[in-house]
């Protein structure tokens, strides 16, 4: 894992633990129900690209599992089965919304991989093109290679 990834997890937690620690806490606040509670989500959303899927799921089910027992601050002015179902409901769909993330986030980065994979590939041969050996030279430095260019190659090949 790189310093920058490693630093932004690192950080990451902290800001999660200390939102935890503040809405879980036994003393009841306003300003943390009704301000520290998008921000929460919006950690969450902000790991989605950072993030690996095990990681912030298992985070994400840890931090739902403290916010609904130690549910002083979270679930301050709930006083009706009716705004306690809505408060669930919200967390289910932002459950599935985080998730759906994850995995589309995913999804694009393994198609953009597999995608200049290929662009580095001639379609018909599947041997390397031009570009894969522009890059020959930075990957293999010290080896040798020879490129033969003939112009001109597909009107011979008609004819």
């Amino acid at each position: 894992m790189s310093k920058e990834k490693r630093a932004f997890t690192l950080s990451w937690l902290a800001a999660l633990s200390v939102l935890l620690l503040l809405m879980c806490t036994p003393y009841e606040n306003d300003f943390i129900a009704g301000y520290l509670v998008p921000v929460f989500f919006i950690i969450f959303t902000l790991g989605v690209g950072k993030l690996r899927y095990p990681f912030l799921n298992l985070t994400w089910a840890v931090s739902t599992l403290c916010l609904l027992n130690y549910n002083q601050n979270f679930l301050q002015g709930v006083l009706t089965e009716y705004s306690l179902a809505f408060i669930l409901a919200v967390l289910i769909s932002f459950s599935v919304c985080l998730l759906y993330m994850v995995r589309i986030y995913h999804r694009s980065e393994w198609l953009n991989r597999r995608w200049h994979l290929q662009a580095l590939t001639d379609p018909l041969t599947l041997l390397p093109n031009f570009r894969a050996l522009e890059q020959a030279p930075e990957q293999e430095a010290g080896k040798s290679f020879c490129c033969l260019r003939i112009d001109n190659l597909e009107f011979m090949s008609r004819h």
